[in-house]
């Protein structure tokens, strides 16, 4: 099983997977949820690994590359890693799911419920509600 707590992240509303690894960025994008962004965790000078993937640190597409990640993290942040399944293209690609519709795919309907289907005139819908 692929499980641990890298594989689906997100809040109560949206989901991200992480399957191949290719489209999630490595340091701006949280993919361990107990950590965050992991740029937060970085050991020396990022600029030159900014827009870096998550895939890019697999190798063979099978198992993390460890002396790169040494590199670039200090051993908590590496324990957290190594519960991940690396990222793989067997799984496809990441992708992002909206868990208040069956089907995963956004919709108006699903968003305006979440938000208690609060109208404020029998025409005129709370819009300040999206923005809060």
């Amino acid at each position: 099983m692929f499980g641990g707590h890298c594989r689906k992240y997100g809040g109560s509303s949206g989901e991200h997977r992480l399957e191949s690894g290719e489209s999630t960025d490595l340091l701006n994008y949280t993919w361990i949820p107990e950590l965050g962004p992991l740029r937060n965790y970085m050991i020396g000078n990022t600029t030159t690994i900014s827009s870096m993937k998550v895939a890019e640190m697999v190798m063979n597409n099978v198992q993390w590359n460890w002396s790169r990640l040494q590199r670039l993290f200090n051993g908590e942040v590496l324990d957290f890693i190594s519960a991940c399944h690396p990222p793989s293209e067997v799984l496809g690609n990441d992708c992002c799911l909206w868990k208040l519709n069956s089907s995963g795919k956004f919709s108006i309907k699903s968003a305006y419920f979440k938000m208690g289907g609060k109208l404020v005139s029998r025409n005129l819908f709370d819009w300040m509600g999206v923005w809060n």
